[in-house]
């Protein structure tokens, strides 16, 4: 099952206000479709939004800093827990070097890693959180995390799929902050590892 498969299987199973963010809503707000080399689509949940796999082919795993929304029958992502886990040490610890990452994953490496059950094609569930009249990405990192306004909160319907998907109405000004002012201009050097 392809990405777009994926996200429309998915939408039926969702309670609550979601948006799509980061690199689909670069693909869809510059090129009308998902960028082609991207494997996953990041959805954006305000907190109090559900789903609800029962009657769905899909599978959920809670990892690191998201779910992971997937079909088991497509083939399996291969991650190396110990990098992935590191990943998270630096991702929450910014400051840190690679000695202190490495030293703080060594303490509970063997208690907290998450072996990936997840495939190539997947959904990452972020949740937005309130705080005031600021909202922000859980899980993110402490010293610079994502806040949103009420305003990157008022959505727009987008049909660019073949379906409904909710975008912000203000994307091109979310865009500019996440990938610079340049983001409507695909880069031609880009590698996607």
């Amino acid at each position: 099952m392809d990405l777009v498969n994926v996200l429309r299987e998915l939408i039926p199973c969702i309670k609550g206000k979601w948006f799509i963010g980061d690199g689909a809503l670069l693909g869809l707000t510059r090129e009308k479709k998902l960028i082609s080399y991207d494997n996953d689509i990041d959805l954006y949940f305000l907190e109090d939004t559900t789903i609800d796999l029962t009657d769905s082919i899909l599978e959920q795993q809670q990892y690191y800093i998201c779910n992971k929304i997937y079909n088991p029958n497509n083939d399996k992502e291969k991650h190396n827990p110990w990098l992935e886990y590191c990943s998270i040490i630096k991702l929450r610890n910014p400051k840190f070097n690679r000695s202190q990452v490495l030293l703080e994953a060594k303490k509970d490496y063997h208690l907290k890693k998450i072996i990936s059950k997840f495939t190539n094609n997947h959904i990452d569930i972020f949740i937005i959180k309130k705080d005031g009249d600021r909202y922000y990405v859980e899980n993110e990192r402490k010293n610079h995390p994502r806040i949103y306004k009420e305003d990157d909160l008022q959505l727009i319907e987008n049909y660019d799929l073949g379906f409904k998907v909710f975008i912000p109405n203000n994307a091109e000004d979310i865009l500019e902050q996440t990938y610079g002012k340049n983001w409507h201009v695909p880069d031609p050097n880009f590698k996607y590892y």
